[in-house]
């Protein structure tokens, strides 16, 4: 009989998984302009495409009020960027 346990995470998934968790907590959508775009500017490879950047910036300033589901997803995209770094 074989015993089967499930895979464990990645120490980049766990930290992932935590830091989601901790950003959504207490029904919070996304940082305050200022953190945000201090993580952004913390990613690699940004650059500016058009008329804008990729990866795409944070939703701050004139898209403030962007829906919130935007912004979760924006969020969450850049923190899985920063945590692939593996830092």
């Amino acid at each position: 009989m074989s015993d089967s346990q499930p895979p464990q995470e990645s120490p980049v998934d766990e930290r992932y998984s935590r830091l989601i968790e901790y950003a959504t907590a207490n029904c919070r959508i996304c940082p305050q302009p200022g953190p945000w775009a201090a993580l952004f500017d913390m990613l690699p490879d940004t650059r500016m495409v058009g008329y804008g950047y990729e990866p795409a910036s944070p939703l701050i300033l004139g898209a403030w009020d962007t829906p919130a589901l935007f912004k979760i997803l924006r969020l969450q995209e850049h923190i899985e960027m920063r945590t692939s770094m593996g830092r």
